[in-house]
């Protein structure tokens, strides 16, 4: 009768480890959650700059084709990557959260015939000129001091680009060759695809 004694403590006491390491690891889980980041680009792009500002501008990107994708992948630890349209990705500025592009626009790193530049991006939309040429187009305003406002976020991949931007200013250049824009993560969003998912900042928890 004393083994049996002993082996239920003994029991308990496995089985409540068990569950200490079950929570550790769903803590884990919530604090290495998945973010998205996004980058597209093309050819013959233009700069507009806004009238009376050396900070704010349009940038406007050609949309070739039909087959002219945003490219989204997830940022460490997690690895997984698909493509989005441009009508797709400007819906995601209309979503709402506390860590969304709506109510936090986010931060892009734009490399142009060999400059980068930092900014923050609002206002994207589609549009369609007289000669039926559909463009993607957004306002973007340089960030001041880029190198102070990403020092707390050296583990994000848009502060890799903050280094190249030297004294962050637009060159005259107006008519880019090409231009590639990097936009930084938002934790939650919902992207109308299979392969996508987000996390909602509340609970933490993956949404398909």
């Amino acid at each position: 009768m004393t083994p049996k004694k002993i082996l239920i403590p003994v029991v308990a006491v496995l089985v409540l480890a068990g569950v200490a390491m079950a929570l550790l690891f769903a803590q884990a889980n919530a604090s290495a959650q998945p973010s998205l980041l996004f980058v597209y680009g093309g050819q013959n792009a233009e700069i507009i700059r806004s009238d009376g500002s050396d900070t704010q501008f349009e940038l406007v990107v050609p949309i070739e084709s039909e087959e002219s994708l945003v490219t989204w992948f997830t940022d460490r630890p997690n690895r997984d990557a698909g493509t989005l349209t441009y009508k797709e990705f400007v819906g995601i500025f209309t979503e709402s959260g506390s860590d969304s592009f709506k109510n936090d626009p986010p931060n892009v790193a734009i490399e142009y015939n060999g400059n980068t530049v930092i900014a923050e991006m609002t206002e994207p939309e589609i549009t369609t000129s007289n000669d039926n040429s559909v463009a993607f187009r957004a306002t973007f305003t340089l960030i001041d001091n880029p190198q102070d406002q990403n020092s707390d976020a050296s583990n994000r991949f848009i502060a890799g680009h903050v280094e190249r931007s030297g004294d962050n200013q637009l060159t005259d250049i107006e008519k880019l060759d090409h231009v590639t824009v990097f936009v930084d993560d938002v934790v939650c969003v919902v992207i109308p695809m299979e392969a996508a998912f987000c996390v909602d900042t509340d609970t933490g928890q993956v949404v398909n």
